[in-house]
């Protein structure tokens, strides 16, 4: 927690723009996980991009899509650890929630700020700040992208790579060392069995409330 609020207090000091509520509007939001399955879908978010719909990679899911000629329109990330720095990727614009690590916003100046909803932000924002929203989603990045998406006013959103489960023993579509060492759990459901960390244990049980 104290690294948290540490980051928050130290990235709202600083002088960029704040992501609050936008009006709803037409636009369609395709939200890239780094789930394996994202693999299947390359066609799929080509075309969607093609049409006009706006690409927000999540994570690692940024470096992916450009390697497939799909140049996201937004990269999001939300982890406050110092090397979720790693996951920086091409986007046009890059959004990074307060929490993250200062040296996410020193390698991007030029990102987005938004807030996650936590207890006890406004004591950590400085005497004056811009209109702002404290997005929900349970502190996942994926659920909580769902959110932010919202926020930005879309209303046709469409998911991809959001599995929360390993495929053939990876836990994501490209190698993300931050992930190394997670403890790892298996869930019977419906039927068949999936292999996954807590995270993404509690991220799946979250996802529809979010959705």
């Amino acid at each position: 927690d104290d690294e948290i609020n540490g980051n928050i207090k130290k990235n709202s000091s600083i002088k960029r723009e704040w992501i609050s509520e936008a009006s709803a509007h037409d636009g369609i939001a395709i939200l890239c996980g780094s789930g394996p399955s994202i693999r299947d879908h390359v066609d799929d978010i080509r075309a969607w991009q093609q049409t006009g719909a706006k690409v927000f990679a999540l994570n690692g899911a940024a470096r992916f899509l450009a390697a497939h000629d799909i140049h996201p329109d937004y990269q999001v990330l939300l982890d406050a650890r110092d090397k979720t720095a790693v996951l920086i990727g091409p986007a046009k614009e890059h959004l990074f929630a307060s929490q993250v690590a200062p040296r996410c916003f020193e390698r991007v100046p030029t990102a987005k700020l938004w807030h996650l909803q936590v207890e006890g932000l406004d004591d950590l924002l400085p005497d004056e700040y811009p209109a702002h929203s404290e997005v929900g989603g349970a502190c996942s990045v994926v659920n909580t992208t769902t959110c932010l998406a919202y926020v930005m006013g879309y209303r046709n959103i469409h998911c991809y790579g959001y599995d929360s489960s390993h495929r053939d023993g990876k836990s994501h579509v490209m190698h993300q060392s931050i992930n190394d060492g997670e403890p790892q759990t298996t869930v019977n459901y419906k039927g068949k069995t999936y292999r996954a960390s807590l995270t993404m244990k509690s991220q799946a049980e979250g996802f529809p409330k979010t959705a």
